[in-house]
């Protein structure tokens, strides 16, 4: 069996070798073809790319925190320790009650006398002097022990028509000490 070689050139072909069985020499041939061989390729290439993308993320946290504290404390201090160290005298640092006479000096004497003296006094209530002032006062005008159920400390911290004394409205100091000077038991 014989086994060769061909090459082919624009036209011609060209035999490269040829072998077979043993003792055989081989040949070399030039082959001429005239063949015309037209080769005609027609290639389509459609490429169609498409991409289609489409991401969708959906996060969805929830994040519940339900925190209870509950605290308990229950304290209880049992003191069993009488104390034997009573103090038997009074204390010496609260301030008394004013005076009538405080009131008077510096409230009702400047402020309520202009217009509660002489024959006819406004009112009725006749403030001329301390003691005559002091004994008409607690005749009808002030509870003593009770500032909100006196008449006369309703009067000076009025707003309306009847407050007195009516051109003018006491200083706040003053008013607390008519309220003291009744809360206190309205001493002379």
């Amino acid at each position: 069996m014989r086994t060769c070689t061909w090459m082919a050139m624009i036209g011609v072909a060209v035999l490269i070798s040829c072998g077979g069985s043993k003792g055989d020499t081989g040949d070399t041939a030039v082959a001429s073809d005239a063949d015309t061989d037209t080769d005609t390729d027609t290639d389509t290439d459609t490429d169609t790319d498409t991409d289609t993308d489409t991401d969708t993320d959906t996060d969805t946290d929830t994040d519940t925190d339900t925190d209870t504290d509950t605290d308990t404390d229950t304290d209880t201090d049992t003191d069993t320790d009488a104390d034997t160290d009573a103090d038997t005298d009074a204390d010496t640092d609260a301030d008394p009650p004013p005076s009538f006479g405080r009131v008077w000096s510096m409230t009702i004497a400047l402020s309520c006398r202009g217009c509660h003296s002489g024959s006819g006094p406004a009112g009725g209530l006749d403030l001329s002097s301390e003691s005559v002032a002091y004994d008409n006062l607690l005749d009808g005008y002030v509870n003593p022990g009770d500032p909100e159920g006196s008449e006369f400390y309703q009067r000076v911290i009025s707003t309306d028509d009847d407050r007195m004394p009516p051109d003018d409205t006491l200083a706040v100091d003053r008013i607390a000490e008519i309220w003291t000077w009744i809360d206190g038991g309205a001493a002379e």
